[in-house]
């Protein structure tokens, strides 16, 4: 798949997921917004519902005598038509929105006291569930709505009270609630689904340019090793055309095989340390280490080797005391910026190394007379494989590695590393490491 294509399904799919993660939040957010405005819309309803059931549980003790004669039918029936009255009564004085309903076992109205001239004839048809009783609920008749509660009067001769409250205002206002609720996830929905794109790019972004880095890193290195395998598999078919031949008669076959198996060497050595830095595996060894005596020892060692070659490398100390470090690591660092100093630097030419205290920190500097690095190459030097002269570089030697693999170990001792042009030519290469 292209890779354009595959990073646009990519970001579908993470869009998408990110979409439906918002969505559901949103949706559990306005369901338990929409429940906790519903309860409190309803509450003040519901409590005086629930305040009647203290008179409907004193009611119902209270209904038939205990004592069983003849006129026992009789006398139940007017007890529980007398207080029934004085229930009702009790109840429409404590709200006068409340309407009481007495029910028989089949749901019909009860005709006493003058109930059923009281109200309004569409209250028959409001609905009624024997089974539904001691629990609050809504319902409505006739284009109203209604929250209430059934109570037993009688167990023997089943006979309930319905008590009634008219809702209306308050669906009404629970009704603007909800399309206001609406509208305000619809919208927020919207923004979630831009939002989940914008984050999803963001979030592929440094994916996508790591795997651009990788796939440039894997075709880099496999040009690199590809060149000096090719070599090493000519020579040797040139060598196998010659059995007869003796060592010292094909040298330089030989040296050539040697030189590029070490530069081999040398580049997969290079690419397993910045994959173990790259890993966070390399631990460094970390002692007080003298910077003067460190840098002089890694510049005596290039100083003849520089002579040989018509340049000179000079060191001018200038820090006194320690830094934290890993000695072995500097040394490697110091390796590296002065062998591409004396490499990339004419003969007369210079290198000079400078310490030097900067507030709480050890600036150290590698400069020379080259022929100094583009301003839009500095940058890019510590790039892996960047090569801001790729000929030149071939030329001697290198595979541009070396001042990635510096930066990594600036890096690792929290330090810093950048390139600054050396006026009035060549390059600085300024080091900064903490005290």
């Amino acid at each position: 798949m292209h890779e354009k294509d595959l990073m646009r399904r990519e970001l579908a799919k993470q869009t998408a997921l990110l979409f439906v993660v918002f969505a559901v939040l949103f949706a559990l957010l306005g369901l338990g917004i929409y429940s906790m405005v519903s309860a409190n819309v309803f509450r003040t309803a519901d409590d005086q519902l629930l305040s009647t059931a203290q008179d409907a549980d004193v009611m119902a003790l209270d209904t038939v005598p205990d004592d069983v004669d003849g006129n026992a039918d009789e006398e139940g029936e007017q007890a529980l038509s007398e207080t029934a009255y004085s229930l009702q009564q009790s109840i429409v004085e404590s709200n006068p929105q409340f309407i009481t309903l007495v029910r028989n076992e089949q749901g019909d109205l009860v005709d006493t006291v003058g109930l059923y001239a009281s109200y309004p004839a569409f209250l028959e048809d409001v609905p009624f569930d024997p089974n539904d009783v001691d629990r609050i609920y809504q319902t409505e008749t006739d284009g109203h709505a209604y929250r209430g509660i059934t109570f037993l009067l009688d167990a023997d001769e089943p006979t309930y009270l319905q008590v009634l409250v008219g809702v209306d205002a308050e669906l009404a206002i629970l009704d603007g609630f909800t399309r206001t609720l609406v509208l305000y996830l619809a919208a927020a929905v919207v923004a979630a689904a831009a939002a989940s794109y914008l984050l999803s790019r963001r979030t592929l972004r440094p994916i996508v340019q790591n795997w651009k880095a990788q796939t440039e890193f894997v075709q880099n290195a496999s040009h690199e090793l590809r060149t000096p395998l090719a070599v090493v598999q000519a020579t040797g078919e040139l060598l196998l055309d010659h059995p007869e031949s003796r060592i010292v008669d094909r040298f330089e076959d030989v040296n050539v095989i040697t030189e590029e198996t070490k530069r081999l060497t040398r580049l997969v050595d290079s690419l397993m340390e910045l994959s173990l830095d790259d890993a966070g595996r390399t631990a460094l060894d970390c002692g007080p280490v003298e910077i003067d005596a460190l840098v002089r020892d890694v510049a005596a060692l290039y100083e003849d080797f520089a002579a040989l070659q018509g340049k000179q490398v000079r060191f001018e100390p200038g820090f006194s005391g320690t830094v934290p470090a890993d000695a072995d690591r500097l040394r490697q660092l110091l390796a590296i910026v002065l062998d591409n100093a004396v490499k990339y630097t004419a003969a007369g030419d210079e290198i000079v190394v400078t310490t030097r205290a900067q507030g709480q920190k050890c600036l150290l500097t590698v400069a020379d007379t080259g022929c100094g690095i583009d301003p839009e190459d500095r940058e890019r030097v510590f790039e892996r494989f960047f090569r801001a002269d790729k000929a030149r570089s071939r030329a001697t030697g290198g595979h541009g590695l070396g001042l990635s693999l510096a930066q990594s170990i600036v890096q690792a001792h929290g330090g810093t590393v950048r390139l600054v042009a050396n006026e009035p030519r060549g390059t600085v290469v300024a080091i900064m490491l903490p005290r």
